[in-house]
């Protein structure tokens, strides 16, 4: 996976988009989310990163930057 990839990106935004819409919506408790969307608090938690765009990894960070 290369930095800046587009296609890296889109799978991120692919995996992540339930999170990533849940949050634009306004849903903030972690614990909510990862019940309402039936993930893991580590996804719900990438996803946080992701949008505050503190996640260290080549993709997410291409994916916000």
């Amino acid at each position: 996976m290369s930095e800046g990839d587009p296609a890296d990106v889109i799978e991120l935004v692919r995996r992540r988009r339930g999170v990533l819409g849940a949050l634009e919506s306004g849903e903030a408790r972690k614990e909510d989310l990862v019940d309402r969307l039936d993930v893991s608090r580590s996804t719900v938690d990438r996803g946080y990163r992701i949008s505050l765009g503190t996640d260290s990894s080549n993709a997410e960070r291409a994916a916000i930057g």
